[in-house]
């Protein structure tokens, strides 16, 4: 079966009051360069693989530019997309993923991304 690596409509989070639910009541990890905040859903058991919704934040107060944020925010969602089919935890949840701290020390610094370095702190992050 061949694998699909695009990021459909509804894998990804909608709306600000979804965003607030996840923000109030979620775990956080943190991955080098990004932060994860996470809900895990009640597993479905009549469905026969897990469903992971997933959504980027990336903070205006800290990049005041939008440009810069927009394009934060596509490296992320590349990233993700490329390590989303290896991820070994199969649980229905929901997945914001931002900048860490030290992302965001780094970026200003740089005001560039690495999106190899990205795509690494997001596949650790997801098999923890």
């Amino acid at each position: 079966m061949k694998q699909s690596f695009s990021l459909c409509k509804s894998e990804i989070i909608r709306g600000h009051n979804s965003f607030n639910d996840i923000f109030k009541s979620s775990y956080k990890l943190s991955s080098g360069r990004i932060k994860l905040f996470y809900n895990r859903s009640k597993p479905n058991f009549n469905s026969p693989h897990s469903i992971i919704k997933v959504g980027f934040v990336i903070s205006a107060k800290r990049i005041h530019s939008a440009v810069l944020r927009n394009r934060a925010k596509r490296l992320l969602k590349e990233a993700y997309r490329n390590v989303k089919n290896n991820n070994p935890l199969h649980i229905n949840s929901e997945v914001l993923i931002g900048l860490s701290d030290y992302g965001y020390e780094v970026f200003k610094k740089k005001n560039e991304l690495e999106y190899r370095l990205l795509r690494n702190d997001i596949a650790d992050a997801f098999s923890v």
